[in-house]
């Protein structure tokens, strides 16, 4: 009888234990076989598909087609009307023959020529007088009022170290002594001139040419 009271409450169990303990250490390698196959399914095609579809379509398309077709299209203002002629041979014939050319153009088309007006500014490279003209003379050449004067300015230093015949032409016209220097002309022929950068006078000149 005691043999009997202690099989059933250790023995029974025991085995029953065993057989449970068992059935889960059999169920312990076949869970990861499973989760491996879930995991990487799901999250490495969900990531890698949604971030490099979405934002490089939308940031390239965006900034590269505004700003480029802004910033052409705006500011290309005239800056000056004075023509820079850059030979003397250019500027001898724009003296000598540009007043026939001129007039032609308009009798063509039946008009009466106005005054030729040239005003021509010479000045040199290392002169620095000439370069604070500069800018003064580009707003001048662009107002209103002078808008029938042809603006024209030449470095002095190609026609005084210049041996061609042009050249020697127009040191006799000019007799440059110093620069900045300003001349004007009326249908070819000198009407004044001013040495050195007296706003003053150089208004008085151009004054003169709108007369």
């Amino acid at each position: 009888m005691s043999n009997h009271r202690k099989t059933p409450p250790y023995k029974l169990f025991e085995s029953y234990n065993k057989e449970k303990t068992t059935v889960n250490e059999q169920q312990i390698p076949v869970n990861p076989q499973q989760h491996p196959q879930q995991h990487p399914q799901q999250h490495p095609q969900q990531h890698p598909q949604q971030h490099p579809q979405q934002h490089p379509q939308q940031h390239p398309q965006q900034h590269p087609q505004q700003h480029p077709q802004q910033h052409p299209q705006q500011p290309q203002p005239q800056q000056t009307r004075i023509k820079h002629i850059k030979s003397s041979e250019h500027l001898h014939n724009v003296l000598t023959n540009g007043v026939s050319q001129f007039q032609t153009n308009f009798t063509s088309k039946n008009m009466q020529p106005p005054p030729m007006r040239i005003f021509v500014k010479m000045y040199t490279e290392w002169c620095n007088p000439c370069k604070k003209l500069g800018p003064i003379m580009d707003e001048i050449s662009l107002h209103p009022d002078t808008k029938d004067i042809i603006f024209i300015k030449f470095d002095a230093e190609l026609m005084i170290k210049g041996q061609c015949q042009y050249s020697k032409q127009l040191q006799k016209l000019f007799n440059i002594s110093a620069v900045p220097a300003m001349f004007g002309f009326i249908d070819g022929k000198l009407v004044g001139n001013v040495f050195g950068a007296d706003m003053t006078e150089i208004t008085e000149l151009i004054n003169k040419l709108r007369q």
